[in-house]
């Protein structure tokens, strides 16, 4: 099995599955490889040679996972447990130890190339593998990747301010020549929500195990129960947008027009263009039916509000695939500047991910429901 990296960090009993069909698990390092190897990246990641301006040496490593296991283990006995067990082993090794990885299945290839590559260095030959886009060990990857961020959208807290983190540290894997920043970054916030476990209500809580727990069991069970009524395809080609709106592009124009894309693909059809202005008619199923689900998702929120966003969101929509950028530029123009009131083309983005959060809670809850709206 190989892995990717979470920002999660917990030790954990047995692994969470995510999905049975594709063999992804949460999971601990089981192997002195697979610890090693996220020690190592830690210890590069903390290292001041690496973070100029923030970094963490051993003794505030430790001092943090005290804290943790002070504050945590009241609620938590796998921690008491874990921290017994520790027994002076290097604490980037502890740490390791406690990350928590995505797992997905490889079928021994991952470990069948290093073993290649170790007897071709020790025969003095220099060796390198380049996979083929179709090959085991990276449409794996690219598929979990797609399936973290269709579930990261689904148990986030962030509310107004979500702009498509994902529960992944990175969606590669692990290199160690070139550290992220972001792993010390989610060590702290860890830190942070260590101190105010259990009463946190900051939006970003569920970057922190606990809280997230049980949302991702949750969730997890709706989707697989979908991929099993046949939404397998078109959940994790949407988990696949998902992945570039929020990690590889910072085009707010595209990260609009793709999550637009989204609520188009799961409710409107294509209509008679010998009945219909093609554009005008899909405008209107695209605010009629969203508007509907996004009401039934959350009935506190104002309908008539809601279609009008739509409205918005759609001819900007329009506006950035017909190439209409004056008339783009002439919108962003007319937000407001005034202090206390400003508003943002982003927030039309913020917005986006919010709707496409709620019709996919309600795909998840009545697909029956969903399906006779796209087909009306």
């Amino acid at each position: 099995m190989e892995f990717l990296l979470t920002s999660y960090i917990y030790p954990l009993e047995r692994p969470i599955v995510l999905s049975t069909k594709h063999r992804f698990s949460l999971d601990n390092p089981r192997t002195l490889r697979e610890t090693n190897i996220i020690k190592d990246y830690l210890f590069r990641a903390f290292e001041p040679e690496e973070n100029k301006i923030l970094s963490l040496d051993k003794e505030s490593v430790n001092h943090i996972l005290m804290e943790f296991k002070k504050r945590l283990s009241h609620y938590e006995p796998i921690i008491d447990q874990r921290f017994n067990s520790y027994i002076g082993e290097d604490i980037f090794t502890f740490l390791a130890s406690m990350w928590v990885i995505a797992r997905f299945e490889d079928d021994g290839l991952g470990e069948s190339l290093r073993k290649n590559l170790y007897t071709m260095d020790e025969e003095g030959m220099a060796g390198i593998y380049l996979l083929e886009d179709d090959h085991l060990l990276v449409t794996k990857p690219a598929l979990l990747g797609n399936y973290c961020c269709l579930l990261s959208l689904l148990i986030h807290t962030e509310n107004e301010s979500y702009f498509g983190r994902s529960l992944l540290i990175s969606h590669v894997n692990i290199d160690l020549q070139r550290p992220s920043l972001k792993v010390l970054q989610e060590f702290l916030l860890f830190s942070i929500y260590s101190l105010e476990y259990p009463e946190s209500d900051d939006e970003l809580r569920w970057r922190f195990f606990p809280y997230a727990r049980e949302e991702i069991n949750r969730v997890v069970v709706q989707l697989n129960n979908a991929f099993d009524r046949g939404l397998e395809e078109i959940l994790l080609y949407i988990g696949g947008l998902l992945k570039i709106i929020g990690h590889e592009t910072h085009d707010d124009k595209i990260r609009l027009m793709l999550l637009t894309s989204i609520l188009e693909l799961i409710l409107t059809h294509n209509p008679d263009s010998n009945r219909f202005n093609v554009e005008d008619s899909i405008n209107k199923q695209f605010q009629l039916k969203t508007s509907i689900l996004v009401y039934l998702n959350d009935k506190s929120r104002d309908i008539t509000s809601i279609q009008k966003r739509l409205k918005t969101i759609y001819q900007q929509r329009s506006n950035i695939v017909h190439g209409n950028f004056n008339a783009l530029d002439k919108y962003i123009r007319s937000l407001s500047k005034k202090e206390g009131q400003e508003e943002h083309f982003s927030t039309l983005v913020v917005d986006a991910y919010s709707f496409v959060r709620a019709v996919l809670e309600e795909l998840l809850k009545d697909q029956d429901f969903v399906g006779f709206l796209k087909a009306n």
